[in-house]
């Protein structure tokens, strides 16, 4: 999506990832909808994929010392 600094694309992502509450109407959105949102504290030369396949890496580790 394209559009003017300040037109609401992030508030719009975020309340269809239910990552904000709306105060009206509704959102309908595909739950294989996916929202990647830039993490200004992580490495900012990974690409979205880079990131992506870090978090899987990272999951699959944790999943590992579960019992």
């Amino acid at each position: 999506m394209v559009a003017i600094n300040g037109s609401g694309k992030t508030t719009l992502f975020r309340a269809i990832s239910q990552l904000i509450s709306v105060n009206s109407g509704k959102i309908i959105a595909p739950s294989s909808l996916f929202y990647y949102e830039t993490i200004e504290w992580f490495d900012g030369n990974l690409s979205g994929m880079d990131y992506l396949l870090y978090i899987k890496k990272c999951l699959n580790s944790s999943q590992k010392f579960r019992t």
